[in-house]
Formats: structure tokens, sequence, C-alpha cells
């Protein structure tokens, strides 16, 4: 209650202005629709599925009548544990893609060192210098191969064991810098894309990108095309 002019009112019926601001985004958003034609096509249905699915729920577009939401909520109670599922098995083949390529990156940069090592000229090139009489040419196929010549206890040559045995193949450490720089890299990959699609600056892209990636899902940058999603 208040006064005005010395009457009393109630401003219970007033709306306040983070209601009239509410209210005014909704009609500008009826009018964008409006104008961009018909609201739920094909593509955005898709995109609607896809986002429920990902339960990243931008908000941009709901289901407004009674039986639409509650196939919306049949749907998503199916949706999401599938979706889940679906992303927990990618992410662990990912992971093991990463690890597969990580083990591969290091052993041949073990083998180049071990080479440039073997070739060093402080060395003095022993694997050059056979004693028994072991041919250069032999020699340098040994080189090649990425192994050495030894000899074991019977005076035969031997091939030397692989290195480290690929670091224990039940056991992965991947560096986190590897892991952000690979996240990093994506989510910059995404807003080059979405600029070039949308029109965004870059910065608003990279932004979509990120809150999307980690189901955040504000909703205050939503994708406007949505006929390439049948690309």
């Amino acid at each position: 209650m208040r006064l005005v002019r010395g009457q009393p009112t109630d401003t219970s019926q007033e709306p306040s202005s983070h209601h009239r601001r509410f209210r005014r985004q909704v009609r500008s958003s009826r009018m964008r629709s409006e104008r961009g034609g018909k609201l739920w096509t094909a593509a955005s249905s898709l995109f609607f599925a896809a986002t429920t699915m990902a339960t990243i729920g931008y908000g941009n577009i709901v289901p407004v009548t009674p039986h639409g939401r509650i196939a919306c909520i049949v749907f998503a109670l199916f949706g999401a544990p599938l979706a889940i599922i679906t992303i927990g098995d990618l992410g662990k083949f990912l992971s093991e893609c990463t690890i597969w390529l990580y083990r591969r990156m290091k052993e041949k940069m073990r083998q180049v060192r071990n080479r440039l090592d073997r070739w060093s000229p402080r060395r003095g090139f022993p694997l050059l210098c056979a004693d028994d009489g072991e041919s250069l040419g032999n020699a340098l196929d040994d080189v090649e191969r990425g192994g050495s010549r030894g000899r074991d206890s019977n005076g035969g040559s031997q091939r030397e064991a692989p290195i480290d045995e690929w670091d224990d193949l039940g056991k992965a450490e991947v560096p986190v810098l590897l892991v952000f720089a690979i996240l990093l890299f994506y989510i910059a990959l995404g807003g080059v894309l979405f600029a070039v699609l949308e029109s965004w600056t870059y910065m608003d892209a990279f932004y979509y990108c990120f809150v999307s990636l980690t189901t955040i899902g504000f909703g205050d940058l939503v994708p406007d095309r949505h006929e390439y999603i049948g690309w």
C-alpha cells in the first residue's frame, strides 16, 4: 500500500519492471517467429528433439499445448537416458583414440630420439664399427629398422627389446594440458563454423559453443537457421 495524493493505492496489481521486460521479450520473439514463418518446421523439430535429448534446453522452441507437453515428457524420459548412454560410449571411444594417438606419438618421438643418439658424432658411430666382420650395409639396415644388434651370452646377435613396451598397456596417463588443448581446439573450431553459418561474431560463436558443449544452455544465443541441420 502507498499513498498518492492522500488516497491509498494497491500496488499488488501493478506489473514489475522485470515482468514488463519479460512480456516485451515474449512479444518480440513472437514477432520474429511470425516474420520468419512457421516455428515448428521439420528442421526446428529435429533441433528441439536433439537439444531435449542432450539436456541442453535452450528454450527458444517449446511445446505449448497439453498434448505436446505430455509427448515431450515421455520423449525426454526415454530419450535423455539413451543420449547419456550414447554420449558415454562415444566419450569412451574418443578417450581410447586419444590415448592410442598419444602413445603412438610418444613411441615415434622416442624412436627419432634414439636414432639421433645412435648417429651422434660424440659416440663415434658405434653401430657402424663392426669388429666381428659385420658389413656396413647390414649395420645401416639395422639402424633403419629402428633397432640395434646386441650380443647375447653365446656371442650371437639379437634384436633389442621394444622401448618400454608401450608404457604398460593397462595404465594410460594423458596429460591434462593435452586434453584441455583438444577441448579448446574443438570449441574454437565450432566457433569458426557457427560464425560463418549464423553470421555471428567469433566471440559470440565461441561463447555459444562453450555453453552448448557444457550443456548449460542459457538460451540467449541460439541458431536462427535450422535448415543446415538436414545436411
